[in-house]
């Protein structure tokens, strides 16, 4: 039986990550600017690591300053990235701390190749959208000419993704709170206090003391969530859904219409037989390899022949 311990603020988890498990939902109310940095350390030190270029050293450096910016903050921050008006939180989710301190180093060659791609009507579909920083992207991009389904499991990320959308009147994006999986069924979210990025449907080690809460969710195959979105086409996919790629794919393969297969992939890629294994998934399903970053893999969908 898997033990849930309760979050104790200020503890380190593991990789030397501190765990807030901050209730996030207490920070939503009120208007966009309540959480404004001050113009002083805070507005500089922001302002600094979002000047360092996208390359290795820009990002040493931006780390740096991203430690002195939020030391002692234990609430979010309302700045505007990408020309958008965001409410982020400091730590407790790596991707969404990227974000606020750092969006130009964020996934930044994914990002530019969206950007090439895009053109009116484009079909993006965020799974596992975290704080929605895809989603978010592709809406700066084309605004209302792309249409832009988020799909996120955790409650408290739904309600921020939701409050922001709400605050950049981002009609064009749809947020489907679910998770997604190889059959319909219900599930157990756990939730990380150190990386809300890693939240995952599969039970933890006995011994992950990271782990502070359980979610009841609802699980829906890609395909049919889809389907009921009402897309008939999908021109990208972003899935990092924590080790449940693989057998989500295997059964969108089998059950979507080939004319929903996504044009391009983006999905998580480390060095591991299951991520090899989703690669090959892929390949056997008309992919190929278009981009490799540090942390994901691109894969295109081939003329056929």
């Amino acid at each position: 039986m898997l033990r849930v311990p309760r979050g104790r603020r200020g503890r380190r988890g593991p990789r030397g990550r501190r765990q807030t498990d901050v209730d996030r939902l207490k920070h939503l109310s009120g208007p966009w600017g309540r959480y404004e940095p001050g113009p002083l350390r805070r507005g500089w030190f922001l302002r600094l690591c979002r000047s360092m270029p996208p390359r290795w050293a820009g990002e040493r450096a931006s780390l740096l300053l991203r430690r002195l910016a939020r030391a002692g903050l234990n609430t979010p921050l309302d700045t505007e990235v990408w020309g958008l008006r965001l409410r982020l939180f400091p730590s407790g989710n790596v991707a969404e701390a990227r974000i606020l301190f750092m969006p130009q180093q964020w996934d930044w060659q994914e990002r530019e190749l969206l950007a090439l791609r895009a053109k009116a009507g484009f079909v993006f579909v965020d799974v596992g959208a975290n704080v929605g920083g895809y989603s978010f992207w592709m809406h700066k991009v084309l605004g209302s000419d792309a249409t832009v389904v988020a799909i996120e499991p955790d409650p408290q990320l739904v309600a921020g993704l939701e409050a922001n959308l709400s605050w950049n009147a981002c009609d064009n994006v749809r947020v489907v709170p679910a998770a997604v999986g190889a059959s319909a069924d219900e599930g157990t979210l756990f939730v990380r206090a150190d990386n809300l990025g890693e939240n995952s449907l599969e039970r933890p080690d006995v011994h992950d003391s990271a782990i502070v809460r359980t979610e009841t969710v609802t699980v829906r195959p890609l395909a049919a969530l889809l389907q009921a979105e009402g897309l008939t086409r999908v021109d990208a996919l972003k899935i990092d859904i924590e080790g449940m790629e693989l057998p989500v794919m295997e059964a969108f393969f089998g059950e979507a219409p080939d004319e929903l297969w996504p044009t391009l992939i983006i999905t998580e890629f480390k060095e591991t037989a299951r991520h090899r294994d989703l690669r090959d998934l892929l390949e056997r399903n008309g992919y190929g390899a278009l981009l490799k970053t540090k942390l994901d893999l691109v894969m295109e969908r081939r003329p056929r022949a």
